[in-house]
């Protein structure tokens, strides 16, 4: 049975993650923020994690119960024994990594409530190719904009993560009132007039993970997520940030991405677990 790391291994964990970065982000984060969880205390924030190494690599569940595999090389064998200390809300990584973990852990028959493959993109942020502007700016938020985003925040939920309504506010509301804390998301403008959403979901380094873009269908087809997009990473070009990675939901999204520079580096899966909890990394 694989071990379970403890805190002296941060760094060979932190080592083992950087080497992947462009599809650990996620891990990497949340060890940034929240680091391991403490395991003499009943609770923890949703985003510590337990983490196994394995190999070449190590396997990752947040106390909040979503699973993140990063090990290449790993087999279905590598993953058996390991006993999962939080119920499972979902899985997510590298395509290959997602589907050999999945079996490991014996968690191909869960019912879900999502499970999609998306292209997965990278960009050198100095090769980043802005489109015309044509009058739309960026601006953040403010608690003035927060119903409109809770409202946006939640057709996004439903549509990409396939959330019952419910729970799509909730999370919603969860989700954006931590953004306006953060900073971390941008609403694009057309003149007064509030189009687009996007912001960055991980930031480790020198590299930016772009999530939760979003326009509204009636406003979509006018290159609005494509501008946002742009206009966030030029803003995000002028601190440590070098390179950008994100995921593109559909093929006019991809289309968009890579008429910004962005190329393909592979697949990314994301499983959500059939539960009334939320899907966050």
């Amino acid at each position: 049975m694989p071990p379970l790391c403890q805190h002296t291994d941060l760094p060979e964990i932190r080592a083992i993650l950087n080497r992947q970065r462009h599809f650990a982000i996620f891990p990497l984060f949340n060890l940034r923020l929240h680091g391991l969880v403490d395991l003499t205390a009943a609770s923890n924030p949703d985003h510590a994690m337990y983490v196994w190494q394995l190999a070449d690599g190590v396997l990752c569940q947040t106390f909040g119960g979503m699973i993140m595999p990063v090990s290449p090389a790993a087999t279905v064998q590598d993953y058996e024994g390991i006993s999962l200390p939080r119920p499972p809300i979902g899985i997510l990584g590298e395509e290959r990594q997602v589907k050999i973990a999945r079996e490991g852990l014996g968690l191909t028959d869960q019912a879900c409530r999502l499970e999609k493959d998306e292209p997965h993109f990278h960009l050198a942020l100095g090769d980043l190719k802005m489109p015309q502007l044509d009058g739309l700016s960026l601006r953040r938020p403010d608690q003035t904009d927060r119903d409109l985003l809770v409202s946006w925040r939640t057709a996004y939920n439903v549509e990409a993560l396939g959330a019952a309504p419910d729970v799509a506010r909730d999370e919603a509301a969860e989700s954006i009132d931590r953004y306006l804390k953060t900073g971390s998301h941008r609403i694009l403008m057309s003149g007064e007039t509030p189009v687009s959403f996007a912001g960055w979901n991980a930031l480790v380094d020198n590299v930016v993970q772009i999530g939760g873009v979003y326009t509204p269908p009636e406003l979509r087809g006018q290159g609005y997520g494509r501008t946002g997009v742009a206009l966030l990473l030029a803003e995000l070009s002028k601190s440590t940030c070098t390179d950008a990675i994100l995921f593109a939901a559909n093929e006019p999204a991809a289309r968009a991405y890579r008429a910004l520079g962005f190329q393909r580096i592979g697949t990314f899966s994301l499983v959500l677990f059939n539960t009334n909890q939320g899907g966050r990394a």
